[in-house]
């Protein structure tokens, strides 16, 4: 229960050492390794300078018993495969919530991080995860590689690359860590006045640097020198205490629009708009100008005190003043970010297919309409989503998260179930009494739940108050039970219940205080 935390500006030898280290490791063996990173190619170095003595084959197995596998995140959380050692490459660019899960699945890793350079965030993981690690586990370790393995010490060069991309760029340091909502202003800054401010750039960056991982120098030129590219800052007394990007899109031509539909994506930029109409066949999104969030981030010190939603509320207002018809996101998903995005007002439009190769996660697109045709728009993107989720849910939604599929059914208003017929109440209530078995009224309950959870918001259902009242905790075993349609032995493992018969005394309570809503309805 001891990690390392080995941490390197770029040229310093970091991915090296792993693959030394690793080599001696696997000498040493018998021993099961595990190597993951961001991509695959970021392990080049790794590679290049792991040469153990022992042979292998094509498998990675090695003549002593060893073993060596590369595994993707996402992979490595979803198998938990037994190693000795699990070595993350490149943790900076993996999203902190993939890395804790990580943390809490071994206790035997390593991180390697750059600090400054274009693999990741070396700010954000410092700010955040490490935090994390250190209270989980109190005896983690850290080593930092100064000196350059690549270029001489003092380099001007790597200096001058440095301060140019704003790679070694430090938070501002706030006064105050409380948010007084009555004294935040917002202001658009103009590139003139970044160009003529390198503090105030350099401040911006780093808050974007911190927040978001996949934050890159190509971002930087973007901000300079986009005219579509738009940044919006937050101040509380003088200071800055957050930032967005906004990348105006839209108003394609007929051309463009005719080649999105026959599925290609020809222009760089307008991500919103190409995607509707290639995956929906929506034309009309292509003529609509559009307001895409590319990034919102709020200094660190002073996080969860609503200046997000805040800074939401001021971009929407924005958006209305200069007559754009949508503003919308796309993201990586995870409960948190869609309940910020849903709670302030967005609609979900759609899920990606593929997963985003650096966090692990399906991708999410929110929008929220102003003008008339948007609205129109949005209500039958969304109203899509929902027909297609239920289906989505036996394919490649199959692992989405049960905490999240109650998110949606709880907040979507396009989601359309029937409620239970009174014969349909009545086998419900057998079940209650101990008359039915699960497997007799499985399909009957799965309507019960998805009627009930459409039917409430989800603010309502964490209200104690509420005479119905169901914990979450419970809604999500029956969403995993009746809706997921896992495993008995999953069920029991995931909700700490004591076997099988705990198992359906736990669903018939729950089904039971599902049938009183309905009963007092």
């Amino acid at each position: 229960k001891r990690p390392l935390v080995l941490s390197a500006n770029r040229g310093r030898g970091k991915s090296a050492a792993l693959g030394i280290a690793a080599s001696a490791l696997i000498d040493s063996g018998p021993i099961k390794l595990i190597v993951t990173a961001p991509l695959k190619s970021n392990l080049d170095s790794f590679y290049k300078h792991f040469s153990p003595k022992s042979k292998s084959d094509i498998n990675g197995d090695f003549s002593n018993g060893s073993q060596l596998r590369y595994l993707p995140v996402d992979t490595l959380l979803q198998q938990k495969p037994v190693a000795d050692l699990i070595l993350v490459d490149e943790a900076a660019a993996i999203p902190v919530t993939l890395l804790e899960q990580l943390s809490c699945n071994y206790n035997r890793l390593v991180f390697a991080t750059t600090n400054y350079g274009y693999e990741g965030n070396g700010k954000g993981f410092e700010v955040r995860f490490q935090q994390t690690l250190v209270k989980r586990y109190p005896q983690t370790k850290f080593a930092h590689l100064e000196q350059p393995i690549r270029w001489r010490n003092d380099d001007k060069l790597e200096k001058c690359i440095n301060q140019s991309l704003l790679l070694d760029c430090e938070l501002p340091v706030l006064n105050k860590n409380i948010i007084d909502h009555n004294k935040v202003t917002f202001k658009e800054i103009t590139k003139q006045k970044l160009q003529n401010n390198n503090q105030l750039l350099a401040s911006i960056f780093a808050l974007l640097i911190n927040a978001h991982y996949q934050t890159r120098p190509a971002d930087l030129e973007q901000i300079l020198i986009n005219p579509n590219i738009f940044v919006f800052a937050a101040f509380q007394y003088q200071e800055l205490i957050g930032v967005s990007l906004i990348a105006k899109e839209g108003s394609l031509s007929q051309t463009i629009i005719s080649q999105c539909l026959g599925g290609r994506k020809p222009l760089k930029g307008n991500l919103l708009p190409q995607s509707i109409i290639a995956h929906q066949g929506a034309e009309i999104a292509g003529k609509l100008q559009f307001y895409r969030i590319m990034r919102i981030a709020v200094h660190p010190d002073i996080q969860r005190q609503n200046l997000g939603t805040q800074m939401l509320k001021h971009l929407h207002h924005v958006s209305q003043q200069k007559n754009i018809d949508l503003i919308g996101a796309s993201f990586a998903n995870d409960d948190a970010t869609l309940s910020f995005w849903l709670n302030s007002g967005y609609q979900l439009s759609r899920f990606g297919s593929a997963k985003d190769s650096s966090s692990g996660a399906i991708t999410a697109e929110v929008l929220l309409a102003n003008s008339q045709p948007a609205k129109k728009l949005v209500n039958q993107l969304n109203l899509n989503f929902c027909k297609a989720l239920e289906y989505k849910l036996s394919g490649e939604l199959k692992t989405l998260p049960s905490s999240c599929l109650l998110l949606l059914l709880t907040s979507q208003r396009n989601f359309n179930f029937p409620s239970p017929e009174t014969s349909e109440i009545a086998e419900l209530k057998r079940f209650t009494q101990g008359s039915r078995g699960v497997s007799m009224i499985d399909w009957q309950l799965n309507k019960l739940l998805k009627h009930y959870l459409s039917t409430h918001h989800i603010s309502e259902l964490n209200n104690q108050e509420n005479k119905q009242f169901i914990a979450t905790d419970r809604l999500l075993l029956l969403i995993d039970a009746v809706i997921f349609q896992h495993s008995k032995e999953k069920i029991i493992k995931k909700h700490k219940l004591s076997g099988k018969k705990s198992y359906t005394e736990k669903l018939r309570e729950i089904t039971q205080s599902l049938l009183s809503y309905y009963e007092t309805d």
